[in-house]
């Protein structure tokens, strides 16, 4: 166990040192040619406010959540049973691509990926979001629980919605890739393709520019989402019922990456009300389940960055005349008879 501890520490070092690096290489050359700068950089983190402590604090964050996840299941779970058991033993193909993702995001290289899959372009489509949205209603409500409350529900609304998107037949074959997971692990939260990352860095601009709220209530919101959206891809079960009245379990989310028919399109969100109010709320029960995709040769194979852009031709060869796309899973948002590619009739409709 103390030798893949102590590769697993020097892995996430190098990957910390290696995204400071890339980012200070980015700001170097932003500063000798200044119309790159609104690509490349968020508006608040421009070269005039660029600074080493600044760029060191998103994989520093990163690397403590994560810490703070992997150690915080294994006092609920025992460390045999844990997440941090399979990562650190490395015997499954599914946990590997796990960590290939998480690692992946640690270094930049996740970065480097979703800017090449959209030319480049995100960051300025974001920052434009921003400009032209920048409703900042929230400047008027000066309670932050109440605040926080607002961008809890608007967010996790819109990230619901995301997240049923990526379930209908167009974009199926890229979300494909969170599930083709066969183990939950906390990790498994990083696990997801790209060019879906792209999609819901949009998705969430518009909420967080019309809403416009303090950095200290964004900083806390986002620090809650993805602690829990990691510990949501778990083995634990929280049994206090209030919390369980309110937010979606470990075990109600572990249906959602369920192989068994009558658990597709179900539990989407982070927050129990969506899926209440749009009848895709399936409670869970006593019961070993199987994850993954039907077509799960395709996944967890060797050469992890070959298959994502594998996934690209797969997901792009219908629309020039390909037949590569084979959906296996009812989506939640198509429509019309069952065609032979969206797989079973939906269990819920939207």
């Amino acid at each position: 166990m103390i030798k893949p501890l102590i590769y697993f520490m020097a892995v996430a070092l190098a990957s910390f040192i290696g995204y400071v690096a890339g980012v200070c290489i980015l700001w170097q050359l932003t500063t000798h040619f200044p119309g790159l700068g609104p690509f490349v950089f968020n508006e608040s983190r421009g070269a005039a406010t660029f600074n080493l402590q600044g760029v060191a604090h998103q994989p520093a964050v990163f690397m403590g959540v994560l810490a703070f996840c992997l150690f915080f299941e294994a006092a609920c779970l025992g460390l045999d049973q844990s997440s941090l058991k399979r990562l650190l033993d490395g015997s499954s193909p599914s946990t590997r691509v796990d960590l290939f993702y998480t690692m992946l995001r640690l270094a930049g290289g996740f970065n480097v990926l979703v800017f090449l899959f959209s030319f480049g372009t995100l960051i300025w489509i974001v920052n434009r979001i921003h400009q032209v949205l920048h409703v900042a209603f929230l400047a008027h409500v000066h309670s932050f629980c109440i605040q926080l409350v607002i961008v809890l529900l608007i967010n996790t609304f819109f990230a619901y919605w995301h997240h049923r998107f990526m379930h209908t037949r167009w974009m199926w074959e890229l979300h494909k890739v969170h599930h083709a997971a066969e183990e939950m692990n906390v990790v498994t939260s990083f696990r997801i393709h790209p060019i879906e990352q792209v999609i819901m860095s949009i998705t969430t601009a518009f909420p967080v520019a019309v809403m416009g709220a303090p950095p200290a209530v964004i900083l806390t919101f986002t620090a809650i989402n993805t602690v829990y959206n990691s510990l949501l891809h778990s083995e634990i079960n929280f049994r206090w019922k209030l919390w369980n009245a309110v937010w979606m379990t470990p075990a109600a989310h572990r249906i959602h990456h369920s192989t068994r028919p009558e658990h597709f399109d179900t539990n989407f969100g982070i927050i129990k009300l969506w899926d209440w109010l749009f009848g895709t709320y399936c409670a869970p029960a006593d019961e070993k389940l199987k994850y993954g995709v039907p077509d799960g040769e395709t996944f967890n194979r060797p050469g992890h960055l070959v298959e994502i852009f594998d996934n690209v031709r797969r997901w792009l060869a219908p629309m020039f005349g390909g037949r590569e796309l084979a959906v296996t899973e009812p989506k939640a948002l198509s429509t019309g008879a069952n065609d032979g590619n969206s797989g079973p009739p939906k269990r819920n409709a939207a």
